[in-house]
C-alpha cells in the first residue's frame, strides 16, 4: 500500500510541475507572437504600422501573466518543501512542552554565548554544548522557528553585522567586520548580507541612519 500512496504522490508532484511548465512555455510563445506582430504588418507592397497602444496593453499583460506564472512556481516549490518537512516530523517522540524547553535553551545559548562567531561553529558543537541529540535540535529549529541550521547561525551573525555598521566609532573595515561575526569568507558574508537585507553591506552602512 505505501509503494502505491508513493507512486501516486510522485505523480501528482510531476503533474503539478508539469503545469507550471506548460504554463510557463505558453506565456513565452504568446509574448513572442505578439512581439513580432507589433512589429510591421506586411500586406502586398505595403507595410502597415500596427496599433501601437493595443499592442503595448497586450504586451503588458503578457508580461503580467508571466510573472504570475513564476511566482506560482515558486510558491508550488516552497510549498512543497514545508509538507516534506511536516511529513518527516509528523511522528515526533518529542512533545510540545519538550520542544518549548529546547527551544528557550537554543535561543537563551545564542543570546548569552554568541557562539555564531565561531567561523567553524557547526551542529555537532551545538549539540555537545547543549547536551541535546542533533535530530531534536534539527527539529525544533524547523518546526519551532522555521529555520534550518544555517540560516538562524547566519540571521544572528547578519544582526551583530548590522549593529557593528552603525557603530560610527567602529572603525573596521567592512570585510573585517564580516569576519569578526563569524563568517570565513568575503563572499559568503557578502552574499547572505544582501540575501537577508536586500542591501549590499556599504549600502547598508551609508544608509545606517535611516534604517
Amino acid at each position: 500500500m505505501s509503494l502505491i500512496k508513493m507512486t501516486k504522490v510522485r505523480k501528482t508532484y510531476k503533474s503539478g510541475i508539469t503545469a507550471v511548465q506548460d504554463l510557463n512555455l505558453t506565456i513565452k510563445k504568446g509574448e513572442f507572437v505578439f512581439i513580432i506582430g507589433a512589429t510591421v504588418v506586411i500586406t502586398g507592397d505595403k507595410i502597415l504600422l500596427p496599433h501601437i497602444y493595443n499592442y503595448s496593453v497586450l504586451l503588458f499583460l503578457i508580461y503580467i501573466l508571466g510573472f504570475y506564472g513564476l511566482r506560482q512556481s515558486v510558491i508550488y516549490k516552497k510549498s512543497s518543501i514545508e509538507a516534506g518537512i511536516i511529513e518527516k516530523y509528523k511522528k515526533s517522540i518529542l512533545d510540545k512542552s519538550q520542544k518549548n524547553k529546547i527551544k528557550t535553551k537554543l535561543l537563551k545559548y545564542f543570546e548569552t554565548e554568541k557562539p555564531y562567531i565561531n567561523p567553524d561553529f557547526n551542529m555537532d558543537i551545538l549539540s555537545e554544548n547543549l547536551n541535546i541529540p542533533k535530530y531534536h535540535i534539527t527539529e525544533v529549529l524547523n518546526m519551532e522557528i522555521g529555520y534550518n541550521f544555517f540560516t538562524f547561525v547566519n540571521k544572528y551573525r547578519i544582526e551583530l553585522v548590522k549593529e557593528m555598521l552603525k557603530d560610527e566609532s567602529n572603525l573596521y573595515s567592512i570585510e573585517a567586520i564580516g569576519y569578526e561575526c563569524g563568517f570565513n569568507s568575503k563572499s559568503s558574508f557578502f552574499t547572505v548580507f544582501k540575501k537577508i537585507t536586500g542591501l549590499t553591506p556599504q549600502q547598508y552602512r551609508n544608509n545606517s541612519d535611516n534604517i
